[in-house]
């Protein structure tokens, strides 16, 4: 239920910005552009990547679910180099070894184990499969930056992750049910997340309009520092005593991927 209002409100927000830039600029930008049908499809396989995520999440747990979707950054560089040819702008062995050498520092930096949850290939399969998914959306949005632009991308993209989300929770019984027991709270915090995901998508789509996708989703996936910092700092959830060898190897393999970025653009 969470990634029905997420969608909502990553819908409401890419509109929102979509209205912003046409005040600023004073026209409204086409959507009479072949090239947002890719936008279409990045909108469904990311709707269906969330669902694999979720669904792994519930067979073996938050943080071995997540180790195996990192593997999106690494997909998403290879993907990158191969099918947009950002090898001919791009260093490949620096990016491919960026992209794992940062995949390294969050397989560190997911520390908490003890959730309980039995290991199950289901639960694997699924997580690989929203890694790939999400790895091919990357591919797709930089495709769409450099042949359409941002504002419009951001608004299709948005707007089939929310319809392909609602499609599949309303031809579920049981899903139906759940929608309308879901609490306020609830609902209140998937539309925020929703709202900051429209404005972390505009700016993953800015950045590819200066830089290639193979270094952009690199540094994207930097986010695990923040994450552990804030599990650290504000909900002291992580014992940094405990972990400091996992926290610092993180920190590590992080700052060997930003240094090796440097030598990735040609």
């Amino acid at each position: 239920m969470f990634s029905f209002f997420m969608g909502l409100g990553f819908l409401l927000g890419s509109i929102f910005l979509y209205f912003i830039s046409a005040i600023v600029s004073g026209h409204f930008q086409t959507f009479a552009n072949t090239s947002l049908f890719y936008s279409v499809l990045a909108g469904m396989l990311w709707a269906f990547a969330s669902i694999f995520l979720l669904s792994s999440v519930d067979r073996i747990g938050l943080a071995r679910s997540n180790q195996w979707k990192n593997l999106q950054g690494p997909v998403g560089v290879i993907l990158s180099l191969i099918i947009l040819s950002e090898f001919l702008r791009t260093n490949a062995l620096f990016a491919v070894l960026a992209g794992f050498s940062v995949f390294v520092s969050a397989l560190f930096l997911n520390i908490k184990h003890s959730d309980g949850k039995k290991v199950e290939l289901k639960g694997i399969i699924f997580a690989v499969l929203s890694a790939i998914l999400f790895g091919v959306v990357t591919v797709l949005n930089k495709f769409v930056t450099d042949n359409s632009g941002v504002y419009t991308q951001l608004a299709v993209w948005s707007f089939f992750t929310f319809i392909t989300i609602a499609i599949y929770i309303l031809s579920k019984q049981d899903l139906r049910r759940e929608l309308l027991l879901i609490e306020k709270k609830d609902i209140r915090l998937g539309f925020i997340g929703g709202l900051l995901y429209s404005l972390a998508g505009f700016l993953m789509l800015k950045s590819y309009s200066y830089i290639p996708a193979a270094i952009s989703f690199t540094i994207i996936q930097l986010n695990a520092l923040w994450v552990i910092t804030i599990g650290i700092v504000f909900f002291k959830e992580i014992d940094f005593k405990k972990n400091i060898w996992r926290i610092l190897g993180g920190i590590i393999f992080a700052a060997i991927g930003v240094l090796l970025l440097f030598y990735a653009k040609k």
